[in-house]
């Protein structure tokens, strides 16, 4: 395809029209803002410029609470992760130490900033997934009786909630697991409908 060839909706070049990108949008503290997951390519070794890209055969039904359930539930388990491990949400590594009055706590179960007794990470739930098939949200949450805790941490420079660094790694893992099992079913059905096409003679 090059670049004039032909014109979509409202005249626009369907080349500048692909190579735009197909984006999910995350929020809330430490986001990296916007996430590319798919993006046309413009390969400077094509004669007279042009993009270049490859697509199957496929009819993909997305549906947007099936991807925010992916994203969310991998979001969970990694920030439940995180915080066990006494690590950094976004940048990895230890969080800040505790002090030495805060390890002396009778009944604490852990050295690590955030785990003491583990209500914290064992307590971290998802949100109903509001919206429909178009547009669909959930939130990450500490429980409630770590609102207090988590907002004084906060307050310090010190998250254990993120969408960025890290967490934005586990989304585009989330969303590429996701696709491909969308791709996967399509390929399947695709298949059967082959086959029961050269069983009929067709």
């Amino acid at each position: 395809m090059r670049p004039g060839a032909g014109s979509g909706a409202g005249g626009e070049d369907p080349a500048a029209r692909a190579l735009k990108i197909v984006q999910v949008a995350v929020g809330g503290a430490g986001s990296d803002g916007p996430l590319v997951i798919v993006s046309a390519s413009a390969p400077e070794n094509i004669a007279g410029g042009g993009i270049s890209f490859e697509a199957g055969q496929l009819a993909v039904d997305v549906d947007a609470r099936g991807l925010v359930d992916a994203i969310g539930t991998a979001l969970l388990l990694d920030h439940r992760q995180t915080v066990m491990d006494g690590l950094r949400p976004d940048k990895g590594g230890a969080q800040k130490p505790i002090g030495p009055r805060a390890r002396r706590r009778a009944g604490r179960l852990s050295d690590r900033r955030g785990f003491a007794s583990g209500e914290l990470a064992d307590n971290l739930r998802r949100t109903k997934i509001t919206g429909d098939a178009e547009a669909a949200s959930t939130f990450v949450a500490v429980p409630p009786s770590r609102n207090a805790f988590v907002g004084q941490e906060a307050a310090r420079g010190i998250r254990y909630l993120s969408t960025g660094g890290r967490k934005a790694d586990v989304i585009r893992r989330a969303v590429a697991g996701w696709l491909a099992g969308c791709t996967r079913g399509a390929r399947q059905r695709q298949d059967a409908e082959r086959r029961a096409r050269e069983t009929a003679g067709g």
